[in-house]
């Protein structure tokens, strides 16, 4: 009950940045309100982003574990845990206030390639930039790397014919503001049929109709976090269907030729990865696909600072 009382005093202190104090009197442990209204309110309408998705936010940026970070109402985020998270916590806030008309442009290509050439070419390719050496095996690769080694490697995937790279428009956001981007076509398919009697007495069979969709949903965004420091968090979606789609032909009583349906195979892939790099850097993720590799390349260029003084 002390942590309720204490919470509904620091919030009821209203529009000062933080309040801070310690809990239980332990110095060791402190609790403290941020009022962010202004933050969240910084993108624009279509790509608002809510309390709780800045507290995902922030959690990204710290390496902090142990501690509390949690949305209050509307405009309010609470930290709970030693003085150093709550610190962090404060000067994360602090970047990203200062920052509130940065903006960036986001390049986002999402490709595909074979086993071989992920085993024989991706990780000398990646291995640059200060990487340390990266063993293609069976698990995920995340990297930052810098323009020349992008050039490199979208080189390297177009000299592969059996490669697929699919390019998302560019386009610009403002500090984070939660910009969706996504590529595909909706897929026409006949999931199954209705029969219908005849006056006569036979059937006839009605296709029903259904639809998938192919491609790549991404949500991204964008702040500075610090002096050439930008946080860069993704979540992706990628559904790949095999097409031609498989068709199936049925025997149906009272339908001379039969039915024929359709039955889509689709691969899906959704994670989330969350990177510190420099304007102009590129994340790439890599991750095996059954007998193929999936590639995310996201490029960030930070293309208007905030103002000095602020």
């Amino acid at each position: 009950m002390a942590h309720i009382f204490v919470l509904a005093f620091v919030l009821a202190g209203g529009f000062l940045t933080a309040q801070k104090v310690m809990l239980d009197g332990d110095p060791n442990r402190q609790l403290a309100a941020f009022d962010v209204a202004g933050l969240i309110e910084t993108g624009l309408p279509s790509g608002l982003m809510s309390p709780d998705q800045l507290v995902d936010f922030l959690r990204g940026t710290s390496n902090q574990t142990g501690d509390s970070l949690s949305a209050i109402g509307a405009s309010h985020l609470v930290a709970m845990g030693s003085p150093v998270w709550v610190g962090s916590v404060e000067s994360m806030l602090v970047n990203l206030r200062k920052a509130s008309d940065a903006e960036f442009q986001v390049d986002l290509r999402v490709c595909r390639v074979s086993a071989a050439f992920a085993q024989g070419q991706l990780g000398d390719l990646l291995a640059r930039d200060g990487n340390d050496a990266v063993v293609v095996g069976a698990e995920p690769i995340q990297r930052v790397v810098g323009n020349d080694s992008v050039v490199r490697l979208i080189r390297a995937m177009l000299a592969d014919p059996s490669t697929q790279i699919k390019q998302s428009p560019q386009v610009t956001v403002r500090q984070l503001q939660a910009t969706r981007i996504r590529v595909g076509r909706d897929v026409g398919y006949v999931r199954s049929f209705d029969l219908q009697s005849r006056p006569d007495g036979k059937q006839i069979a009605i296709p029903i109709l259904d639809k998938l969709w192919q491609g790549h949903d991404a949500e991204v965004v964008v702040a500075l976090i610090g002096k050439a420091k930008v946080a860069v968090e993704m979540d992706l979606l990628v559904n790949s269907m095999d097409i031609p789609i498989q068709k199936f032909h049925a025997d149906v009583a009272g339908v001379a030729e039969g039915v024929m349906v359709e039955v889509p195979r689709v691969t899906s892939f959704r994670g989330s990865q969350f990177a510190e790099v420099t304007s102009g850097s590129t994340v790439v993720v890599a991750l095996p696909s059954g007998d193929t590799w999936l590639l995310a390349l996201l490029t960030v260029h930070q293309v208007r600072a905030a103002p000095r003084g602020r």
